[in-house]
């Protein structure tokens, strides 16, 4: 470095990551083990507040000094220290040991200042840096003989692969979520009955639009149970919501308008690197043109936007590992990389991500109507098989008013055909991911009456795609895939 290059410096002024200090003096530990604790930086010994250069005699004693404070903070600070003409310059990397403190007393940069941390904010750095988990902490609401959900953990266990002979006391102080007798944050997320109970933020809110802003707003669900289930009813809602394509060929394909992998992907990223400190919940938001998944809490310390699908950094490492047992993520970071992928198999670009200090969010363009109806129009075989199943509906239809007496014209037809083919296949959807959901239910997800329903249940029964197991009461559906 010369002598031009501290002018250059020295011209940009103090800030965040350089500070002018006149001599060595009693402040300089302070500002060392600021820019230690924040991204780090440089100070320029010799030079006033005026950005003047004033000099400094005898150097190796200047370092000498310098070397004293650095050894002495807690932990000891490694520095680089060089002489440019009379100035002296002190390189402090960000470090990797932080919190750094000088004298019992722990800094901060903030700006072209070094602020002391008072309790309240050395928590937040603790928590922001990492080095503190939430989801690790003892959660005083939650009762262990009265809080446990029995179909939490059942299901826990059963997508864990785990005994279910063992004590759940057992289970649960092996697995580090009961610790000296109190359920942690992580533990009362999976076998909570009601998350909001235990944390208010733990809920998932999903909302349908009718454009591409939220101005009028079609539909909306918040989901307040285990996050085993938020998930899987998170998840039915999309599978509801978004437009299925029918593929016919040798055998009939299903396809959602977006790929159902890289939307499960972006929810179990959200569930599972948010932040539970925060009062906000996870918002699902359907638009006309897009679906966005948003989560309280931007991108963990230490992770850049270009790591994502290459590095594995949880905000939540207890819940991350519990989620990990169940399979439904996986410890290689390679959740963004299979977003896009998936993105890339239907020929789709990445989805637009957008993180912040508080917030992070995902969002998938959906495609036009019209790209959809070109698709379906590139395999001939596909399209003309299409028209001969459009065409003996007609004729059914057509019978069916003769011995009735309807009086409806053929676009009414097409119309409920199409209206009623489309609730089929959410019917299905739904079932996918829950079972034993009830026709009320199914009533409601879909927008349809109860009676609407049963005709499409009978349907799906009668051309062998659903089959009923037990009994009508405490039995549920099965999906049959079709050959």
């Amino acid at each position: 470095m010369k002598r031009s290059d501290i002018e250059n410096i020295i011209r940009l002024g103090e800030g965040q990551s350089c500070e002018f200090k006149r001599s060595v003096g009693a402040g300089l530990g302070k500002e060392m083990c600021a820019m230690a604790n924040a991204i780090g930086g440089r100070i320029l010994i010799g030079v006033d507040d005026n950005g003047a250069i004033v000099g400094i005699g005898n150097h190796n004693r200047a370092k000498s000094e310098v070397q004293d404070i650095a050894r002495n903070m807690a932990p000891p600070l490694k520095v680089q220290i060089k002489s440019v003409g009379d100035v002296l310059i002190v390189e402090i990397p960000e470090s990797a040991d932080k919190p750094h403190s000088v004298g019992g007393k722990h800094y901060l940069r903030e700006g072209a200042n070094s602020q002391l941390m008072n309790r309240d904010e050395l928590r937040e750095f603790f928590f922001h840096e990492g080095l503190l988990y939430f989801d690790e902490m003892p959660n005083r609401k939650f009762a262990f003989a009265q809080h446990v959900s029995s179909d939490a953990y059942r299901r826990f266990v059963r997508a864990s692969g785990i005994p279910d002979d063992l004590k759940k006391e057992n289970v649960f102080s092996n697995l580090k979520v009961l610790q000296k007798g109190e359920m942690t944050n992580a533990g009362a997320l999976i076998f909570g009955e009601h998350g909001s109970d235990f944390l208010i933020s733990a809920t998932i809110t999903c909302a349908l639009f009718q454009g591409s802003d939220k101005v009028k707003v079609l539909d909306q669900k918040i989901y307040d149970d285990d996050l085993f289930t938020n998930y899987n009813s998170a998840m039915t809602y999309l599978l509801a919501h978004l437009d299925t394509e029918y593929i016919i060929g040798i055998t009939r394909i299903n396809r959602l308008e977006l790929p159902e992998t890289a939307l499960r992907e972006a929810l179990l990223n959200a569930i599972a690197h948010r932040s539970y400190r925060s009062s906000a919940n996870i918002q699902i938001y359907i638009f006309k043109d897009r679906v966005e998944i948003v989560n309280p809490g931007g991108l963990v310390a230490g992770l850049k936007k270009e790591d994502l699908g290459c590095k594995s950094m949880p905000r939540n490492p207890l819940l991350f590992s519990l989620m990990h047992r169940m399979r439904l993520v996986e410890n290689i970071g390679s959740g963004y990389k299979r977003i896009n992928d998936a993105m890339a198999d239907y020929g789709f670009d990445a989805p637009l991500i957008e993180a912040d200090s508080g917030w992070f969010s995902i969002a998938f363009p959906r495609p036009p109507k019209t790209t959809a109806q070109a698709r379906k129009g590139k395999k001939t075989e596909r399209a003309a098989e299409e028209i001969s199943t459009q065409k003996g509906a007609q004729k059914s239809s057509e019978k069916r008013r003769r011995n009735v007496g309807e009086t409806s014209g053929k676009s009414s037809q097409k119309s409920s055909q199409k209206s009623s083919q489309k609730s089929s296949q959410k019917i299905l959807n739904i079932f996918k991911e829950k079972p034993m959901a009830t026709i009320a239910e199914l009533s409601e997800l879909l927008g349809i009456s109860d009676r609407a329903v049963k005709k499409n249940l009978v349907k799906l029964k009668n051309i062998g795609l659903l089959k009923r197991i037990g009994p009508d009461k405490g039995g549920h559906w099965e999906v049959v895939d079709a050959e």
